[in-house]
């Protein structure tokens, strides 16, 4: 697996687009990403598609914060009629030339369903940390998000034990909410969503009463 430097990265593009990516791969669960033409699989930079990259995303912890977090987007779009939907990953999402998967999304429509990459604007983005993927959810796809008007992301940090939530202001994120354990964290892009921070990050390890 070739390593392309930060320095490399910012001085020019890298070779992949998505019509590469699609006839260069099958139709799998890899969680592959291309950011300025870099394909990324699991939060690693990497040349071979088929690169065989050790992930914890597939985690219980993982797994189990995802699944609590499109629970609750899809109470929430049987109370709220909306016309929007959550979505997880794998679904590729397009921010320009940019294609990414995120964790959880939210669109104001429906997505076409046979139609990849999915071309329309997330409104709430979420991303769960894992051990090879927190610097890539916080640098780069955060800079994306930014950079594509994305209105809100919420990053959960398993490891903080709390939500960061970046709200867009003008074509910024402000500083992150951060949002521990025992309170909600409310949406400002979704008008009445809102999840426990204790649901979506599961039991406390470090609580022995089981207070969580």
């Amino acid at each position: 697996m070739d390593v392309v430097t930060t320095e490399q990265r910012s001085t020019r593009r890298g070779p992949w687009t998505y019509e590469r990516l699609c006839a260069a791969t099958p139709v799998d669960n890899v969680r592959r990403e291309i950011i300025d033409g870099w394909l990324y699989i699991d939060g690693q930079q990497v040349d071979d598609p088929m690169a065989d990259v050790a992930s914890d995303s597939s985690r219980p912890l993982h797994g189990d914060a995802v699944r609590e977090v499109l629970v609750a987007l899809v109470e929430y779009r049987h109370e709220h009629d909306t016309g929007g939907q959550g979505y997880t990953a794998p679904l590729d999402v397009a921010f320009g030339d940019v294609v990414l998967q995120p964790d959880v999304f939210w669109l104001p429509r429906p997505a076409p369903r046979r139609e990849l990459p999915i071309a329309v604007p997330p409104l709430l983005v979420v991303e769960v940390s894992s051990p090879s993927t927190r610097g890539h959810d916080l640098v780069r796809k955060r800079r994306v998000y930014e950079h594509a008007g994305v209105p809100e992301y919420w990053f959960v940090d398993n490891d903080a034990q709390r939500f960061e939530c970046y709200v867009l202001e003008g074509d910024a994120y402000a500083p992150p909410a951060l949002v521990p354990r025992g309170q909600r964290v409310r949406s400002a892009a979704l008008p009445g969503f809102e999840v426990a921070v204790d649901v979506v990050l599961g039991p406390d390890d470090d609580d022995p009463v089981g207070n969580s």
